[in-house]
């Protein structure tokens, strides 16, 4: 069913969202290496709400990101009839806000300590290799089932569609 072909868009939409949150990111890294500011914990935590919010945010509001909204995709309710609630858009991402949580905790650790011990090390390097493997299970459970529904698409009971096809269903507004 074509208002389902989205793995192109959906891909290149998480490439202009990365872009996105690379900016965010590269501008947290500028401000901590800049040593004008005495709290780096609080411009970590400040940051890290804001790209987490990028995603939840957006796609409660709009069901799309800026990647998804240049690429003409939209996450509705699996339903398809209504758009996405906000407990939808956190279990979506719920995977990258636990791992955020992580890398804050981890990161004002650092900060407070002053060092990277080798177990944070560890750490660090055991959410890559878990990061990566979810990654691979998106990607497997996207291509492998009929409406391209990735693992986070199954837990929140989203699916995500062309806009082109939105006026063909009876999609209640939010209020």
């Amino acid at each position: 069913m074509k208002q389902y072909e989205t793995t192109r868009k959906r891909f290149w939409a998480g490439v202009i969202d990365g872009l996105i949150l690379t900016v965010l990111a590269n501008l947290r890294n500028y401000l901590l290496n800049d040593g004008a500011f005495v709290y780096n914990e609080t411009i970590i935590i400040v940051f890290s709400l804001l790209e987490i919010s990028y995603g939840v945010l957006l796609h409660f509001l709009y069901g799309q990101t800026v990647g998804k909204m240049l690429m003409k995709i939209k996450v509705i309710d699996v339903s398809e009839t209504k758009n996405i609630t906000l407990t939808q858009s956190v279990f979506r991402d719920f995977f990258y806000i636990s791992s955020f949580c992580v890398f804050v905790v981890l990161s004002v650790y650092v900060i407070i300590i002053g060092e990277v011990s080798p177990n944070v090390s560890m750490v660090f390097d055991w959410f890559g290799y878990v990061s990566l493997i979810w990654f691979i299970i998106e990607i497997v459970t996207c291509l492998f089932n009929q409406k391209r529904r990735a693992l986070h698409d199954l837990i929140a009971g989203t699916v995500v569609i062309r806009t082109d096809y939105l006026t063909r269903l009876p999609i209640e507004k939010m209020a």
